[in-house]
This record gives structure tokens, C-alpha cells and sequence, in this order.
């Protein structure tokens, strides 16, 4: 059904965007896609901290340096994939000279044995 409902997907964005190359798209038997990721976390005392500096300096309420702070994490949990996909050479780059025009694609190819 997944495998299906993949090839329905990779149809309509071809029909969607014809000018988008999915022909680079590598199906591996056994495989499949999962989402990976990172947690950071703040203890009671740290958002306790934030709050009572950001009050002092800013003059905000606790929700706003509540807003304030996950905001700060999201952009910390973002560079650090972005970190680890370039420190651990995960992006293929190539490049073509077409006509007076110059391509550079990026691919990022990850598989997950499937259990």
C-alpha cells in the first residue's frame, strides 16, 4: 500500500512540476523513510531564568518570553540538523553547464532499514 501510494505521489508531482527531476529518486528494497530528529530541552529553573531576565531587560510578560524562547530553541534544533548534515557529508552536489546556463542540484539521500 505505501509503496502505491508513493508511486501515485511521485505522478502527480511530476504532473504538477514536470520541470523537477524525480527521475533521481532511488527506491531500496527493504527500506523505507522515516522522520529523524533532535530534542532540546529547558529545565523549570533555565525558563524560570529567562523569564525573570527577560522581564528585567525587555519588560515582557512571562508569555512573551515564553514565545520568545521556543523561538529561540526551534532556530537552535534547526542549525543543529543543518550541522550535522553538512559535518557528516550527507548532501551530493553536481553540477552541469547547460547551454549558457549553470544547474547545481543537491540531494540528500538517507535510508532506514526497515525492522
Amino acid at each position: 500500500m505505501k509503496t502505491k501510494i508513493s508511486k501515485w505521489l511521485i505522478g502527480l508531482a511530476e504532473k504538477l512540476n514536470p520541470q523537477e527531476r524525480l527521475s533521481s529518486i532511488e527506491r531500496v528494497n527493504n527500506y523505507e523513510a522515516k522522520k529523524l530528529g533532535i530534542r532540546l530541552y529547558r529545565t523549570k529553573k533555565e525558563i524560570k531564568d529567562y523569564r525573570k531576565k527577560m522581564k528585567l531587560n525587555e519588560g515582557w510578560s512571562n508569555r512573551k518570553a515564553d514565545e520568545m524562547l521556543i523561538k529561540e530553541i526551534k532556530a537552535e534544533v534547526r542549525q543543529s540538523i543543518i550541522n550535522s548534515i553538512s559535518q557528516r557529508g550527507l548532501i551530493e552536489y553536481s553540477v552541469e553547464k547547460v547551454g549558457g546556463e549553470l544547474h547545481v542540484t543537491g540531494e540528500i539521500k538517507v535510508y532506514i532499514k526497515k525492522v
